[in-house]
């Protein structure tokens, strides 16, 4: 296991969230020839996957566990970080699967919480409407 990635043990304290919590992050050695090597966090740090089915399924795990970040103080980093950091001119399948499983499971993710806040709008309106026709029964029965 990797030491940002360990759990504590034996009544030792958890370790704060962080970034590189998620799978897909990564601190990087960068080396150019006669210069110092240079330490970098990359935002989209994957290896390819076996193939273009695993790779999907792989990316969608990924979309479930960053969106899940997101509610989690310190581990949440903008989705731009991410694209940056995306090679998109790489087309090996197994590692082109693994953004294309990401961006559509993020999209059905959003899509299903687009469903639930238009649900959560229609039963606000219809309680509104409720409310309001309460409202005017009670304004009638008081006059």
């Amino acid at each position: 296991m990797e030491p940002h990635k360990a759990l504590a043990t034996g009544g030792a304290q958890a370790a704060k969230p962080s970034v590189l919590d998620l799978p897909f992050v990564a601190d990087v050695v960068i080396r150019v020839p006669g210069k110092r090597a240079k330490r970098v966090r990359k935002f989209w740090a994957v290896e390819p996957a076996a193939s273009y089915r695993d790779a999907c399924s792989l990316g969608a795990e990924y979309a479930a566990q960053y969106v899940a970040a997101l509610n989690v103080p310190r581990r949440w980093i903008p989705l731009t970080w991410i694209i940056k950091d995306i090679d998109f001119t790489n087309t090996a399948a197994g590692y082109e699967g693994i953004w294309i499983g990401f961006f559509c499971s993020l999209m059905e993710l959003l899509r299903n919480l687009g469903r639930t806040m238009q649900l959560d709008g229609m039963i606000l309106a219809q309680h509104s409407a409720s409310m309001a026709l309460v409202s005017a029964a009670l304004g009638e029965v008081v006059a």
